[in-house]
């Protein structure tokens, strides 16, 4: 459990979600979970979306993407 509650506490940080990570972390371990075919299933809806440029360089790239589009930009605008 140690290594979800450091994960916790980094999104949470990083995000400025505060407590409201580990609902995140909660959620996203349902979708894996919850759907056959797990992370690969998981990933694949992603890609799906029109992300599989930003996949393919979180799962072999040193130099991972990040997200494109509007909610990208509200992101970075607020402060925590």
């Amino acid at each position: 459990m140690a290594t979800f509650d450091k994960l916790i506490q980094e999104i949470g940080s990083r995000y400025c979600l505060g407590s409201k990570a580990y609902r995140l972390v909660q959620e996203t371990l349902g979708l894996i979970s919850g759907q056959p075919g797990g992370v690969g299933s998981f990933v694949n809806r992603f890609k799906a979306a029109g992300f599989d440029v930003e996949i393919a360089s979180w799962l072999g790239g040193p130099d991972p993407c990040r997200f494109r589009g509007k909610s990208r930009a509200d992101a970075r605008q607020r402060r925590c």
